[in-house]
């Protein structure tokens, strides 16, 4: 909260996000590789043509300033094998989610990349069953 997404991937996009006025693109054949590891050049690739999308450039350079982590309970999962935002950077997210919210922050850690509702939705799945049985 109150910080874009770029700030929260370091401070840049990195070479394979390209602007284009109000939107900004992908650039999968560059980025797939990172987006997906732990996939072959193909698969990643191929992972990257079908989840990939278009967002609007406001998603990324503006920060948020009202969410419901401020009055509903938070489970963040952590993933361990993220390249995108690495999982030091995950932690101090959630340094700051506890630092506004009167509520407790619980964290589950899953040993996937950044994209582990392509790649390992029945992990994330359980993840997600477990940080709802902790409320």
């Amino acid at each position: 909260i109150g910080e874009t997404a770029i700030q929260v991937m370091g401070g840049q996009l990195g070479p394979t996000i390209k602007i284009l006025g109000d939107y900004m693109y992908f650039d999968t054949e560059a980025g797939a590789p990172y987006l997906y590891d732990g996939l072959s050049s193909n698969e990643a690739l191929e992972a990257g043509r079908k989840y990939t999308t278009i967002h609007a450039t406001t998603s990324f350079l503006d920060p948020a300033t009202n969410a419901a982590v401020d009055h509903v309970p938070v489970t963040y999962i952590h993933t361990a094998k993220d390249n995108i935002v690495p999982l030091e950077r995950q932690q101090q997210i959630v340094e700051s989610l506890r630092s506004r919210n009167a509520r407790n922050v619980s964290t589950i850690t899953i040993n996937e990349g950044h994209m582990p509702q392509a790649l390992a939705p029945e992990v994330l799945a359980k993840a997600i069953v477990e940080g709802i049985s902790q409320e």
